[in-house]
């Protein structure tokens, strides 16, 4: 139960803020801050649809949260692996870095709160569903 709440909770979060992460972040495209000004939707392709709900979460997270900071806790301090795999997975996502930075933070928060890889695979998946469904709806 403890894990559906703060899955949920994670989700609504993300949902509430990031248009105001992505205006305020100096290195986002203006292309995208546009998008998000005006409603503009976007065309997904059956391949793009299919890589951003199932393929990147899949492969994100288990990199990232589960081989990068995984890995790198054995050597380093915990909060130095969230900051260099966060700012890794920014880099991963150039149109809007600043919230790709808050996105690889609040997933970590949420791998260790869950202690599942799982649940942060599915976290991200619903975040790209709704991403995917506000953009061409």
């Amino acid at each position: 139960m403890k894990n559906l709440v703060v899955s949920f909770g994670s989700l609504v979060v993300m949902m509430v803020v990031y248009k105001e992460i992505i205006f305020l972040d100096p290195f986002a495209k203006e292309s995208v801050k546009t998008a998000l000004r005006f409603n503009l939707s976007t065309d997904y392709s059956p391949v793009l649809f299919v890589a951003m709900i199932i393929i990147a979460p899949l492969w994100e997270e288990f990199f990232f949260r589960g081989m990068l900071i995984g890995g790198l806790r054995q050597k380093l301090p915990v909060w130095i692996c969230v900051i260099l795999s966060a700012t890794l997975f920014a880099f991963l996502h150039p149109l809007y870095p600043l919230f790709g930075f808050t996105l690889a933070i609040l997933y970590t928060i949420l791998f260790f709160a869950t202690k599942s890889l799982w649940i942060t695979v599915i976290v991200h998946s619903a975040w790209n569903i709704f991403i995917v469904l506000t953009n061409y709806l």
